[in-house]
């Protein structure tokens, strides 16, 4: 995918912007999108130095393909169907995964957008909040161990506590005294059982490669 820096000097508009910009670096390597003249119930796997994917085809023109880290083989199962072994694995645990979302649904802070890394964003803020309650009650088994929503009050407890540095920050800034009297008010709503972490870092890494000189292609 090329970087786009925008218009040219002379205000000229760009053809075919949207296909220069997206399509001049596909991401998957063309034996996985190829349909025509594979046998039903066929997988093409296709290898780098960390990850495999597969493109199975169930159907007619229908293509699964599949994405792993874990796997780097290319076995498939001798029963009907011949699904490979990633597959399998996917449709074993991926009960977990419907479960994760199920959860997060219910207590999330995602919010209308047309915007995809913000949709990301609030995905990686709502599964963190989720894996940080499990921990926390997993240390301390006994906190709120009769109520039934407790896990809605450490949600809240977490957002006033990572909100309370801000707040004490902006306690300090030049304002009329009807709203320090607020910002201090607000101030007090601190839970004394949890900590706020001071600071958080997300770096995201884009690694995007040749793809045509990392897979490897093998056909089943």
């Amino acid at each position: 995918m090329q970087i786009y820096t925008g218009k040219p000097s002379s205000g000229t508009r760009e053809k075919n912007q949207g296909m220069r910009v997206v399509l001049d670096m596909q991401e998957l390597p063309r034996e996985l999108l190829q349909l025509q003249g594979r046998k039903l119930n066929s997988s093409t796997f296709a290898f780098s130095e960390d990850c495999t994917i597969v493109s199975y085809l169930p159907k007619k023109n229908k293509n699964v393909m599949v994405l792993s880290n874990m796997h780097n083989d290319n076995q498939v199962c001798d029963g009907k169907g011949s699904k490979p072994d990633i597959i399998l694995h996917y449709n074993i645990t991926k009960g977990g995964v419907d479960n994760l979302d199920k959860m997060t649904t219910t207590y999330s802070c995602q919010r209308m957008t047309a915007r995809w890394p913000l949709v990301i964003f609030y995905n990686i803020i709502d599964v963190s909040a989720y894996n940080a309650y499990v921990l926390w009650t997993e240390k301390h088994p006994t906190w709120n161990a009769r109520r039934l929503h407790k896990r809605r009050l450490f949600v809240e407890e977490l957002g006033k506590a990572l909100v309370q540095p801000e707040m004490m920050r902006r306690k300090t800034l030049p304002r009329t005294a009807a709203a320090k009297s607020a910002v201090e008010g607000c101030g007090k709503m601190q839970s004394s059982h949890l900590q706020a972490v001071s600071l958080i870092r997300i770096q995201v890494v884009k690694k995007e490669p040749d793809v045509s000189s990392v897979f490897q292609i093998f056909l089943v």
